[in-house]
């Protein structure tokens, strides 16, 4: 299956016990394939996150992400996109999914190019659409005490 490949057998347990908890969330024995694609989803993008973005944040996470996804279609040593959200996961305020075709380890220089390339979209897509910079994200500092 596609959307596996690169996963551990740890990560497909997971995958499957969650599967089970959707199903079981909503009251039925069989697990559907609905409940397999939230479970990868959970597992790979982590929890759905409380946090409250408002429509300006909106758009601009929006815009991020289509860059992301733009450069992931357009280059063809990059991964394809399975999937694209907003919606706050763990520490991302949204994510696109890209997925490999087949499990590997290696790239070539090329493809580490154009991965590179995929990774710096979103903060391309967001100066071209909103110009300047925006507010950079809150800096995480650990202070020992004693």
């Amino acid at each position: 299956m596609r959307q596996t490949s690169g996963l551990s057998g740890a990560d497909l347990a997971n995958i499957c016990n969650e599967a089970a908890i959707f199903a079981g969330r909503a009251h039925r024995e069989t697990i559907l394939m609905e409940d397999f694609e939230s479970a990868l989803e959970r597992v790979v993008a982590g929890m759905q996150s409380r946090r409250v973005i408002n429509d300006h944040e909106k758009r601009v996470i929006a815009y991020h992400e289509a860059g992301h996804a733009l450069c992931s279609e357009l280059l063809p040593g990059v991964e394809r996109v399975h999937k694209i959200s907003i919606v706050p996961r763990g520490r991302a305020l949204g994510y696109t999914l890209n997925l490999p075709e087949e499990d590997r380890y290696l790239k070539d220089k090329e493809e580490l190019s154009e991965h590179m390339t995929v990774l710096l979209a979103g903060r391309v897509a967001e100066h071209v659409v909103f110009g300047g910079s925006p507010p950079a994200p809150p800096t995480i500092s650990s202070a020992s005490t004693s």
